[in-house]
């Protein structure tokens, strides 16, 4: 796969099959659209010009910072992602120099570049300076445009918006239902202060970094060594127990023998696969009532383990 940054790394193609969009997290709806330009791209004989127009960082979060929550993704997971998935040409561009291109000048790039394009874009696209572009805009300057139908779960449509609102919020299994897999927070590991292991629950602790951290509670969540996956209780917060300030994403991982403790030393950077929230944040009075309320927070992970203890997780950055 080519990775391009700049409008002017862009090659000349004689045909593209092409969409647009910000492809955070990769959700099901994302998803549909790729199927589409692929399955159609697989029946021409020129198929490899496979192409797709995103953003470094979300339009949103430059447009209007005050509402964004946070990415899905960490930072570098699209590329990986669409290589995987078979894309050519991956454009990873930068919003802020791309924002106020209107939709005219952006299509007449378009077509400068590239002879043919057939273009995949969801049924709500828009583009453009001040979002002026839309489907019918797109319609009335190509022969090949393909709408993708909304793609729906429980009545409501799927978007990038929606799931972070969801992670937010806690409600991790709706989120991963409409992400199609675990969602997943990868990150460097920072020193932590040893007060896990001082009561029997040695974590991993996690650098906040620009993904979505999950309301303040305790996660069931899954961590991977190697080809083994373990069950793990994941707490986020600010320990109220101990009037703390900073806040924390802390994982005790279940199960780990000596070895495997070793190789776990070993990792700077960990990834955490979250499946479902167990409990609220709570302020306790004293370090051995949360010792004895963290032995019943592992009973209910353990349990759910046993239930349900897989992960789904197509991508590996």
């Amino acid at each position: 796969m080519k990775l391009i940054e700049t409008l002017e790394d862009f090659p000349n193609l004689e045909e593209v099959f092409l969409t647009i969009g910000n492809f955070d997290g990769f959700h099901l709806g994302h998803k549909k659209i790729i199927d589409e330009l692929m399955k159609f791209s697989q029946q021409k004989e020129s198929n490899r010009n496979r192409f797709v127009i995103t953003f470094k960082k979300s339009p949103l979060e430059i447009l209007n910072p005050s509402i964004f929550k946070g990415y899905v993704f960490p930072f570098g997971c699209k590329e990986e992602v669409f290589e995987k998935l078979g894309i050519d040409y991956l454009a990873n561009l930068d919003f802020l120099l791309l924002k106020d291109i209107t939709r005219e000048e952006f299509v007449n790039f378009l077509k400068e570049k590239f002879k043919r394009i057939n273009i995949f874009i969801g049924y709500d696209f828009r583009f453009g300076k001040e979002n002026m572009g839309d489907v019918d805009f797109l319609k009335k300057n190509f022969e090949n445009v393909f709408v993708v139908d909304k793609v729906d779960f429980d009545g409501e449509r799927i978007s990038s918006s929606l799931i972070r609102d969801l992670i937010s919020n806690g409600e991790i299994e709706k989120a991963n239902r409409m992400l199609g897999r675990n969602y997943f927070i990868y990150s460097d590991e920072i020193k932590g202060d040893g007060l896990g292991r001082r009561i029997g629950f040695p974590t991993i602790n996690l650098k906040i970094n620009e993904q979505i951290l999950p309301s303040t509670g305790v996660y069931f969540t899954i961590y991977k060594l190697k080809e083994r996956i373990f069950p793990a209780m994941t707490y986020i917060g600010k320990r109220p127990t101990i009037d703390g300030t900073e806040m924390r994403n802390e994982t005790n991982i279940i199960g780990l023998n000596e070895v495997e403790v070793m190789e776990l030393s070993k990792i700077k950077k960990h990834k955490i696969y979250f499946v479902k929230k167990t409990r609220e944040e709570k302020k306790l009075h004293n370090l051995e009532e949360l010792k004895n309320l963290l032995y019943n927070d592992r009973e209910v992970i353990l349990s759910l383990f046993k239930a349900n203890g897989g992960i789904k997780d197509e991508f590996h950055c």
